[in-house]
């Protein structure tokens, strides 16, 4: 099931009531109920939120990710659920346990989806793809000429060469700042879904930091950041972008639903995710070869 992204903007209190999530507006006292089940991403954004434990507690048994947001409004932080599958020991032995030559073709196939997508971005766009279907083809296993940076420095320069002097970088000038939102939403989904197939967030195929507890999930997202790419620039072709407006954060929230192919069939993109973890704990158990990746619908 398409479960919903949820952004708290005002000051309000989250609790459980009726085994439901229950909404307190605190500037107008006004009252909403919600099903849990139906909600695959809460977002706080506003300091005056406070939510209880008995909240968290269910949020975590209905593998709902919640989402905290520091004072630039920015995705700081998520919460997560520690059991996520039934099989949960015995995925995450495998996940352990694969070889290095396993996780190399697993990197391989992730970059050469990855560099395809944004390939087919800009060709959507009428901009330039041959050199990014090039590369595609010549990804070696793990990636080890580093094709997927020479394809992002060529990929960001056609994207937005109608933005002067952009280049990708976290705190660099808009539509960086929307990138980096897309992609934190992208990430809460990514990681719920690695969650939900009983693997590890921290154990990457090629991620690996001590201090970063998501390696697995920024592995898996890399195939879906051009769909966000294709979103933000939309926003940018029709918005000024200085700042993350309301109406900007509206058609971000859209990404979980964003439409892509996957297996054969079209799929929102959530739910590809979903597919796609799935994929990959059957291929550490040795059940499968291939991940199920997403395609340019």
């Amino acid at each position: 099931m398409l479960k919903r992204t949820l952004l708290f903007e005002n000051p309000a209190l989250l609790s459980r009531k009726n085994n439901q999530l229950e909404i307190k507006l605190l500037e107008t006292g006004e009252l909403k109920q919600t099903p849990i089940e139906d909600i695959g991403v809460l977002i706080l954004e506003h300091p005056q939120i406070t939510v209880t434990h008995s909240l968290l507690t269910f949020c975590a048994e209905n593998q709902t990710v919640v989402v905290t947001c520091s004072s630039n409004h920015m995705p700081s932080g998520i919460f997560l659920p520690i059991d996520g599958h039934h099989l949960q020991q015995a995925h995450i032995d495998a996940q352990w346990n694969a070889k290095k030559p396993k996780r190399k073709a697993i990197w391989q196939t992730i970059i050469k989806s990855k560099i395809t997508n944004q390939g087919r971005n800009l060709e959507t766009l009428n901009l330039n793809p041959a050199p990014l279907f090039l590369w595609a083809k010549k990804v070696s296993s793990g990636d080890g000429t580093n094709l997927e940076a020479r394809a992002a420095k060529y990929y960001w320069q056609e994207l937005f060469k109608d933005q002067t002097g952009f280049t990708r970088d976290q705190d660099g000038n808009p539509p960086n700042n929307l990138l980096n939102y897309g992609y934190a939403i992208l990430r809460s989904v990514t990681a719920r879904a690695v969650v939900a197939s009983g693997l590890h967030p921290s154990i990457g195929v090629h991620h690996q930091n001590e201090y970063n507890a998501w390696c697995l999930a920024d592995d898996l997202m890399e195939p879906y950041r051009p769909f966000v790419d294709r979103v933000v620039r939309e926003i940018a072709d029709h918005r000024e972008i200085s700042e993350i407006t309301r109406p900007i954060k509206a058609e971000l929230l859209k990404i979980p639903v964003l439409d892509v192919k996957i297996s054969g069939e079209r799929s929102p993109l959530a739910i590809a995710v979903q597919q796609t973890t799935s994929s990959l704990a059957q291929v550490f158990l040795g059940n499968r070869k291939e991940l199920s990746l997403p395609e340019w619908p």
